[in-house]
């Protein structure tokens, strides 16, 4: 992700879901809100995508909000992302 890349666009990670009776590769498709520099970020589901089948709804939307932030929290974030430099 560059900078001024990170916001009002669709950003896509892969993971891997492990549980007992299955693992499962998907594509977790989310957005970036955020008002400005100094206000904390929201993220929104976009889904989570099993080859083109949305599986989001059968998910546990706090594990997969801990995945997005983990995943957002290796961005290089600048003061530009915010229309601010």
């Amino acid at each position: 992700m560059g900078v001024s890349s990170l916001y009002g666009k669709v950003h896509v990670m892969s993971a891997q879901l492990v549980c007992d009776w299955a693992t499962i590769d998907v594509d977790i498709h989310y957005l970036v809100h955020a008002e400005a520099f100094d206000q904390p970020l929201q993220f929104e589901i976009v889904g989570v995508f099993l080859g083109k089948n949305d599986i989001s709804h059968y998910m546990n939307s706090d594990y997969i909000f801990d995945l997005i932030a983990d995943d957002f929290g290796n961005a290089d974030l600048h003061i530009a992302d915010f229309g601010e430099g």
